[in-house]
């Protein structure tokens, strides 16, 4: 079941690094470096997702000590430029954590750095706020990480190496958080839109899988084909949404939960924590200020803390 996101994301950055290898920065046009821009996005996208998809981390599992012989703690995937020969595709490991943030962080100053005056047609291409808002999920991944001694270390040697990617110039995590906030802000400036409303991000059809006026940037079903994988266990839906009949959490590919405690955090008086379910709410017929289709029979196969944020329709 994992194969089918892998190979998705390779693919795409297949398409990206095409790109990327026919436009010459020395000598091409502002339209040109446009597009430069946006595939160098696109790839910082895919390389940001298939990085915490497959590093792998503590389970707290017998597995985890096959994991430590082997070496794979901190690895996240293989990185593929444009114009790599075959001899280098063959012989390219994975990489660690700390030198996939500043090859992503590389891609993603060149981006912002050439997309700019690039207007997007619709939501379904990047433009300058969406770099921004990459910037932001990048600078907390990296603040959370630096929270953690060991992992700070590991970033903090990484800096200055012979790679050629851009060093993060930081040194602790209150530092990456105001760069969390630096670039979210940006991205609030310039995109037009508005949050979300609560009507919008219960809605139990549409929540989270239609486009709104608060999305930066999204992926459109454009043709018959996409569209009968709508209901189909290897799509997003299929694999992260907890109400689906057919999606993978209810057949062991395990539901997407929130920590305990960062839902505790979160106010009783906020109706966003309905996204995800009360530990008393498991069980039981279908509380009162919970949206959802399913009946009360499938609700109470739903444990605690699903997410119910992304729907199906």
């Amino acid at each position: 079941m994992y194969y089918y996101s892998y190979f998705y994301y390779n693919s795409f950055i297949h398409n990206a690094n095409n790109i990327i290898s026919v436009v010459d920065e020395e000598a091409a046009s502002a339209e040109a470096l446009q597009c430069l821009g946006s595939a160098l996005g696109y790839r910082a996208l895919c390389y940001l997702d298939v990085a915490r998809l497959f590093e792998y981390k503590p389970t707290g599992y017998s597995i985890d000590d096959e994991a430590a012989a082997n070496g794979v703690y901190g690895l996240t995937v293989p990185i593929v430029v444009e114009k790599m020969s075959s001899q280098e595709l063959k012989n390219n490991p994975r990489v660690p954590f700390q030198t996939m943030y500043r090859f992503i962080l590389t891609d993603l100053n060149k981006a912002e750095k050439y997309i700019v005056g690039y207007k997007a047609p619709s939501r379904a291409y990047i433009d300058l706020a969406a770099i921004y808002g990459l910037q932001t999920r990048l600078w907390l991944e990296i603040a959370t990480r630096m929270e953690d001694a060991e992992a700070r270390n590991a970033i903090l040697a990484a800096e200055g190496s012979d790679d050629g990617y851009d060093n993060l110039g930081v040194n602790t995590a209150d530092e990456c958080y105001a760069k969390v906030s630096e670039y979210a802000q940006k991205a609030i400036n310039i995109h037009v839109g508005y949050p979300m409303t609560k009507s919008e991000w219960t809605d139990p059809t549409t929540g989270f899988n239609t486009v709104q006026p608060s999305w930066i940037l999204s992926a459109m079903v454009t043709t018959a084909e996409q569209a009968d994988y709508n209901d189909y266990w290897c799509t997003f839906v299929g694999s992260i949404a907890s109400e689906p009949q057919w999606a993978m959490p209810r057949y062991g590919g395990g539901f997407r939960m929130i920590g305990t405690y960062l839902y505790n955090q979160m106010g009783d008086n906020d109706w966003r924590k309905q996204s995800w379910l009360a530990p008393d709410a498991v069980g039981k017929k279908v509380p009162d200020g919970y949206r959802t289709l399913l009946d009360d029979e499938a609700w109470s196969e739903l444990p605690a803390y699903a997410n119910l944020k992304f729907r199906y329709h």
